[in-house]
């Protein structure tokens, strides 16, 4: 969205809700953008969704569009929530109701050279983290250690590095370079830069990935594929013979129909899947 909208506008101001500050350290370089601010309005436990609503739309007009001197709201054409279109359509169909007529813009990610130890390249990446709550952490797939330990058996010459946050869950085996919380958006999307694969969760690192022309393969589970893979040098793998899956915009992440309980199913699958799609990745020529 906001790669499109420098092109109708000479400065773009952009403002993250809480939970997506974490990415202002990679847009707030991005040309034509001029200023990077955060915050939202926090929803109480147990409010009603209308009363939600209300708040949070006097927030907006409170500390989003005090800050800018003139203002026009542009509607999208589709549904916030739409599961039929990418995240990236749904972004840029505001902007198109704005005037913008290209095509979808590739996504960007400032980088800054990681100068700490780093195993050499050829190297891939992994992301096995989410947001860490209770149903999000339903995305992240289990067996990232195995899928690593089939990596290294195959083709010991790969360098395996973890990204991501201390939250994150763990691979413990020796020759997994562990950097979770140990370099800045910044410095993982420059490692992401020089690694000829990343295997993710559906989680923003690999949308990352994606941006700065890394291939990544990414694991689906509750999630709806249409919507949340990233739109560049990716690929999905995910379980598609289960009938609650995608459960996302269903019935909730972790919920499914008639009372069946979710023993998260959709991501019960084979690490060998994600070890081919990542060697065919890190070995094309």
């Amino acid at each position: 969205m906001v790669v499109a909208a420098t092109t109708l506008f000479p400065h773009v101001d952009i403002w993250l809700p809480d939970g997506c500050g974490m990415y202002r350290p990679i847009v707030q370089d991005m040309p034509g953008v001029r200023n990077v601010w955060g915050g939202t309005c926090a929803r109480r436990e147990g409010e009603a969704a209308p009363a939600y609503t209300a708040a949070f739309c006097a927030f907006l007009v409170d500390h989003v569009l005090s800050r800018v001197q003139h203002t026009r709201a542009y509607k999208m054409q589709h549904p916030a929530h739409a599961a039929t279109l990418s995240e990236a359509e749904l972004a840029v169909d505001a902007v198109r109701a704005a005037g913008y007529a290209g095509d979808t813009p590739r996504p960007y990610a400032g980088v800054t050279r990681y100068a700490g130890l780093l195993l050499p390249a050829p190297r891939v990446c992994f992301i096995t983290g989410s947001l860490n709550t209770a149903s999000w952490r339903l995305k992240r797939y289990p067996r990232w250690t195995q899928v690593a330990e089939l990596l290294h058996a195959t083709c010991p010459r790969l360098s395996l590095v973890l990204l991501g946050t201390d939250t994150d869950d763990p691979i413990n085996l020796p020759y997994v370079q562990d950097l979770r919380g140990k370099t800045t958006i910044r410095e993982a999307a420059w490692i992401l830069q020089h690694s000829v694969c990343a295997a993710a969760n559906d989680t923003g690192l690999a949308h990352v990935a994606a941006a700065v022309n890394t291939p990544v393969v990414v694991a689906f589970g509750p999630t709806t594929i249409v919507k949340n893979l990233p739109r560049h040098h990716a690929t999905a793998i995910y379980r598609d013979e289960l009938a609650c899956r995608p459960c996302h915009y269903r019935y909730g992440l972790g919920r499914v129909a008639a009372g069946r309980g979710c023993q998260n199913e959709c991501m019960d699958i084979p690490p060998s899947r994600f070890a081919d799609a990542i060697m065919q990745e890190a070995t094309r020529e």
